[in-house]
């Protein structure tokens, strides 16, 4: 049997040097940077510059106001793990918020990044706040300086405040979150859960930015101030969903309230848990005609919903300009929360009566949402019945030639609604009926 030969003095001296290069490796401090020296983002507000008369001046010409709330981690200790707030959270007074003006987003991030002495990250950025002048300007200068500052996610999401975002950012103090950035995270995921919104990232406005068959409704949010009665000293500055606002081609170009935004949500197709209320037309006869008007409200709560719709695009002899028709059949199913007294639901009748009053309501919504859309906004497609143009077209160049903004501003759109309402679990039998 031959014997093992022994490691030659090359073979050892590579061995060696491997093994003392991997241990360098491992060195975990290697170019370190300390939390001490760094400052985190939490949240960003961009707005247009202000004249001397409070104006807003171009964004393009005067550059842009650039907020930021930033969280200092060298500020807690071991024991602040709950602050100040008692809430179990970071503390405010870890919190810093610096307002600059410069030409650009990049350039004003240098700015905020030498006004705090440390150095900026935008991992743990929660949100952008843009204030409504500067998204009604445009955003598409904005868009690409933002896409080329370090560590920023285009999940981040993007929100739309009514006013300037930098009072967002300089006076809103909930109270049931220690931190803003993290109260207006929230806000806008129980909104997109209750349907009334969609949470926008960042990337959905990108893409929506280069599409040509939808157009984005980022989440508009507005100030409000706590009051509580009897107590005349201000009380803290919260915000809520004000609607939706409307994008076409990187700008905004209007506003939706809550309702038309639950409806607009609805044509793309599928619904979550929400209550809405309807107007109902009392029955001839009934004690509600001569004691509260001929009017009444129903609260429904729908639970589940879907919308087919269909595509036609004609083009007749002789016509250059081809027309498109849209036909949307909306179905809608939900309990009956709460409705006025001289409503009789254990009745057939009664039932069918409400069912139609409340598509008659849906209708409503549904077609002003749509009319705005076509009329007010130019075109801007929020409802995504581009998807279904893009796909009778062979290439993307025909496809851009067919212009459809244009197509869809002249488009007729077609909507039936269909309700089915569902009883409570106790009923209770209404007394005039007994009379």
């Amino acid at each position: 049997m031959r014997p093992a030969t022994r490691m030659t003095a090359k073979v050892r001296t590579a061995y060696v040097t491997v093994m003392i290069l991997i241990s360098f490796s491992l060195c975990g401090c290697w170019g370190r940077t300390e939390l001490e020296n760094i400052a985190f983002l939490a949240l960003v507000g961009l707005d247009t510059v202000q004249g001397p008369s409070g104006e807003d001046l171009l964004a393009g010409d005067a550059g842009l106001q650039v907020t930021a709330s930033i969280a200092s981690p060298h500020a807690s200790s071991p024991g602040d793990s709950g602050g100040d707030s008692g809430r179990g959270g970071p503390s405010r007074r870890f919190m810093t918020t610096v307002s600059v003006a410069a030409p650009n987003v990049s350039t004003a991030m240098q700015a905020v990044e030498m006004s705090v002495g440390r150095d900026l990250t935008a991992i743990h950025l929660q949100a952008i706040v843009i204030g409504e002048g500067l998204a009604r300007q445009g955003l598409e200068d904005v868009l690409d300086s933002m896409l080329r500052f370090r560590n920023l996610r285009h999940s981040v999401i993007v929100i739309i405040a009514e006013g300037r975002a930098r009072d967002v950012l300089e006076k809103l103090s909930p109270t049931a979150e220690a931190q803003a950035a993290v109260f207006l995270q929230k806000l806008i995921a129980v909104a997109a859960d209750g349907r009334t919104t969609r949470q926008v990232h960042l990337h959905d406005l990108l893409v929506s930015r280069a599409s040509k068959s939808k157009d984005a409704v980022l989440p508009l949010i507005r100030l409000w101030r706590e009051t509580t009665p009897g107590d005349s000293a201000p009380g803290a500055w919260s915000a809520t969903l004000a609607g939706g606002a409307v994008f076409k081609d990187a700008s905004m170009v209007g506003k939706i309230n809550i309702i038309e935004a639950f409806h607009a949500l609805t044509l793309r197709g599928g619904i979550r848990r929400l209550s809405q209320a309807y107007p109902v037309t009392p029955p001839q006869g009934s004690p509600a005609n001569e004691t509260a008007g001929t009017q009444g409200i129903v609260e429904v709560e729908w639970e589940k919903g879907f919308a087919r719709r269909k595509l036609r695009i004609d083009e007749k002899a002789g016509v250059h300009t081809p027309r498109v028709r849209i036909d949307v059949s909306v179905e809608l199913t939900g309990t009956i929360v709460e409705l006025p007294a001289h409503i009789d639901i254990t009745r057939p009748e009664g039932l069918r009566r409400l069912q139609s009053d409340v598509e008659k309501g849906v209708l409503f919504h549904l077609r002003r949402v749509i009319s705005k859309a076509q009329l007010e906004f130019g075109g801007a497609d929020i409802f995504f019945f581009g998807d279904a143009a893009r796909r009778q077209f062979a290439t993307w160049g025909e496809w851009i030639s067919f212009d459809w903004p244009e197509r869809f501003r002249e488009a007729t759109v077609d909507v039936t609604a269909t309700v089915h309402l569902r009883r409570p679990g106790l009923t209770v039998r209404n007394v005039w009926h007994l009379e």
